[in-house]
This record gives C-alpha cells, sequence and structure tokens, in this order.
C-alpha cells in the first residue's frame, strides 16, 4: 500500500502540469489571454449617455496598452498613452455595446480651425491644418478576410455627430490604412470641410448666435462643434476676408458666406486669437435609415471627457448582423478577438510615428 500512494502522487502531480501547459488560451509565456464577456441580461443602455447606470450592472475589465501591440509593427513607435483601457460589454436587442474608458490629460477636438489673426474693419481668419484629434480603433479580427472589422472613434469628425466610422483594416497587405466602409444612398459624412481648397482662409460658415467657441471645454454643446444646423440661413450675409466694397467671387475684392449676425459685418463679438472650426458636423445622419447611412455610418456613439478625472468614456453600438457584407456578421459567432488602440491627439491610423498604444489581443465573449 506504501508503494502504491507515491506512484499515485507522481501520477497525479503529472497530470496537472499535463493540463496546465494545455490551456488553449494561454501564450508562449504561460499569460491567459484577457476575456470580456458581454452581459445578455441588462437592458439595452442609452445611446444619449455613455454613463447610462445599467453599465454599473456590467463587469469591466482591465486591458494592458502597450506601444508593442500595434496590429502591424512595421516602423518606430511612440510610447503608448494610458497603461490600460477599461472594457466592458452588453449584448441586447441584436446590438453589440461596448464602452471603453481610458486616460488621456488633455482633451484634443481641434484637428482643423481656424483663428482670428487680426481685426481691422473686418475679421482677417487664418487656417491651421493639424488634422489631428483623440481616437479610438476597436479592431474585430476576421479571419475569413484577412485582416480586422473596425469601428473607429473621433472626438470631433465622427464623436460629435454621434458616429463611428467603420472600416477594414487588411493585414494581408503592407498599406497601413482603413479602407471605409461601403457608403450609404446618401453617401454622406459627419464632418463636412468648412472652407474651399483654393481659399483656405476663408470660413463658409459661421456660427448663428455666437462667436465663441471655448477651445478648452470638453461640452459639446457650448465649446468646440458647429453643427449645420447652427449655421446662419444663407440669405443673411458676411463679407469677410476682402474688401467689403464690392460683391464678388474670389479671387475678386470680397466673398458672401453664411455669418453670425448683423453686427458681425462689422467686428463685433470677435477677438484676435479666437477659434472657429474648420468643420461643420451633421447632427442629422445618425438619425437616417441604415440605407441612407450605409455601413461606413452603422456604428452609433455616444461619448464624455472628464476634465477633472483626465478619462474618456466612449459608449458604441452596433447591430451583430448588419446586413452589409464588408461587416463582420458577429451574430453567428460566440466570440471573436478585439484589440483596441488609443490614439492621443493624432490624425491617422498609421502604425508609425504616433503617440498611440495598443491594448492586448482579448477574446470578447458573446454568449
Amino acid at each position: 500500500m506504501k508503494k502504491i500512494i507515491p506512484a499515485l502522487l507522481a501520477l497525479f502531480v503529472f497530470s496537472f502540469i499535463i493540463g496546465c501547459g494545455s490551456d488553449d488560451n494561454g501564450g508562449s509565456n504561460g499569460e491567459t489571454t484577457p476575456r470580456v464577456v458581454a452581459n445578455t441580461t441588462v437592458a439595452a443602455p442609452s445611446l444619449s449617455n455613455p454613463n447610462d447606470a445599467v453599465w454599473s450592472q456590467v463587469d469591466s475589465v482591465s486591458i494592458d496598452v502597450s506601444m508593442t501591440n500595434a496590429p502591424r509593427n512595421i516602423a518606430p513607435k511612440v510610447a503608448a498613452v494610458p497603461p490600460s483601457v477599461q472594457v466592458q460589454a452588453i449584448k441586447a436587442d441584436n446590438f453589440l455595446y461596448m464602452r471603453v474608458k481610458w486616460s488621456d490629460p488633455s482633451f484634443d477636438a481641434w484637428p482643423n480651425y481656424f483663428y482670428v489673426a487680426n481685426i481691422t474693419n473686418i475679421v482677417n481668419f487664418t487656417h491651421e491644418t493639424l488634422a489631428e484629434e483623440d481616437q479610438v480603433f476597436v479592431l474585430f479580427e476576421d479571419t475569413a478576410d484577412s485582416g480586422y472589422d473596425v469601428w473607429n472613434w473621433r472626438v470631433l469628425t465622427t464623436g460629435a455627430g454621434g458616429l463611428a466610422e467603420d472600416g477594414f483594416f487588411n493585414t494581408s497587405t503592407l498599406q497601413d490604412t482603413i479602407i471605409p466602409d461601403s457608403d450609404g444612398t446618401l453617401g454622406a459624412v459627419v464632418a463636412m470641410q468648412n472652407y474651399d481648397n483654393q481659399f483656405t482662409n476663408i470660413p463658409f460658415y459661421v456660427h448663428k448666435d455666437t462667436s465663441e467657441f471655448n477651445q478648452d471645454t470638453s461640452d459639446v454643446l457650448t465649446g468646440y462643434a458647429l453643427y449645420t444646423d447652427d449655421t446662419l440661413n444663407t440669405n443673411d450675409t458676411l463679407y469677410i476676408r476682402y474688401d467689403t466694397t464690392s460683391i464678388g467671387e474670389p479671387p475678386n475684392d470680397s466673398i458672401i458666406v453664411d455669418t453670425v449676425y448683423v453686427t458681425a459685418l462689422l467686428t463685433d463679438g470677435w477677438v484676435e486669437g479666437q477659434r472657429l472650426p474648420s468643420f461643420v458636423i451633421d447632427s442629422t445622419l445618425k438619425n437616417k435609415s441604415n440605407a441612407e447611412r450605409g455601413s461606413r455610418w452603422d456604428t452609433r456613439a455616444v461619448s464624455t471627457y472628464s476634465d477633472a478625472a483626465n478619462e474618456y468614456t466612449v459608449v458604441l453600438g452596433r447591430l451583430l448582423n448588419t446586413g452589409h457584407s464588408d461587416d463582420l456578421n458577429m451574430g453567428t459567432v460566440d466570440s471573436v478577438k478585439v484589440k483596441i488602440g488609443i490614439y492621443d491627439d493624432q490624425n491617422s491610423f498609421s502604425t508609425g510615428s504616433t503617440s498611440r498604444g495598443y491594448s492586448k489581443e482579448f477574446w470578447l465573449i458573446l454568449p
């Protein structure tokens, strides 16, 4: 009997070691792949409030962020923005909702803008074309198409319109760009250029009520966005940038553009250094039909930035099966591998020379 016990003990230890080594979720260093399980018992969250109380009932998973986790590393990188990202998921009403939170020391929502260079008897603008803003990329692995189905939220040029932009990243090519999904019948975009490419210092539109855009606030209602329904009626005119003694098209003496109010025909309400958005945001596109928005704009979004906590909270939502051939059908799978990219004041997806970090790959479980 005494000889049998050590033999059984040795067999148990050997079996335990073998069992631990065969973990399918383990990496080469023995680490397990993080898992985010979509909650299926709570109600669908609001897409008008990123802090809907329903999220307090959903588990949050912290995923490490690193500059070495990009989907393909082909160029030098800058250190990751946050050390981690908090991820939650809900599966409800045939939708997948994801809530992403991360730290960011600044709110960057001015990718391009005008500023008042000087005021003489008219207002003269100068145009800054930095094309940089805070962004997040959610990449869903699509092995059938050798790439990732991508949700791209940008704080101004998609987020201010309540949407994220859908696209595809092909890992079988060397091109580090996102290919936008197919347009809808409207062929619309969220952010429309507020200037002509030939006359970049002349804004098409200004706000109908105010000249004040607070560049330091994250309040979308009063801070950094110019909406289509807030621009002045084209029957009201302002002669801007050029001598107003005559009317003509550029490059003649003057140009007619929409204006703020009659007194702005002079210089009232404007001060040097004041900013004016160089994008006009369509806030109605999110309410259009699926056919009108197309695959490119089928992901809804709502967000907030806490100045006190220096933290973004973004909620994204899309149908599990959109019916679009260029979208990953998540209604037929029980799990998908995901990466999340955090971009601090950047202008593109390119993996080189950007201040960005990517999360570790994790499993999104869809019960």
